[in-house]
C-alpha cells in the first residue's frame, strides 16, 4: 500500500499545484499521515482511518481559517464601478427609447 499512498500523495500534490485554489491539499495532508502509517507496517485498515479521520481534522480547523484569510474581494469595473457615482446629463434621458447620455 505504500506505493498506492505515494502515488496519491504526489497526484494531490500536482493537482493542488496546478490549480489556484486549495482544493484537495486536506486530502493530501491524509494521504501523507496514511503514507507513514503504511511505511510502519500498520494494517489496510488502520491506514484508511487514518487517512479519513486526518483529512477529516484538517478540512475542518483549517477551512474556516484559510476561507477568512483568502481576499474574496473584487473589483468592480465597466458600467458596475459606476453604479453610486454622480454624473452629469449631457443628453435627454428615456429608457423607453433607450437614449440619452451622461
Amino acid at each position: 500500500m505504500t506505493v498506492f499512498w505515494t502515488i496519491l500523495l504526489i497526484a494531490l500534490v500536482v493537482f493542488e499545484a496546478s490549480t489556484a485554489n486549495l482544493i484537495c491539499i486536506w486530502f493530501a495532508g491524509g494521504a501523507l499521515c496514511s503514507l507513514i502509517c503504511s511505511m510502519l507496517s500498520l494494517s489496510i485498515w488502520i491506514q484508511i482511518v487514518v487517512f479519513i479521520a486526518v483529512t477529516a481534522i484538517l478540512l475542518f480547523v483549517t477551512k474556516p481559517i484559510v476561507t477568512k484569510l483568502r481576499n474574496n474581494h473584487t473589483e468592480k469595473t465597466n458600467t458596475d464601478a459606476l453604479i453610486g457615482k454622480t454624473a452629469i446629463v449631457t443628453e435627454s434621458i428615456s429608457n423607453i427609447d433607450s437614449v440619452g447620455a451622461v
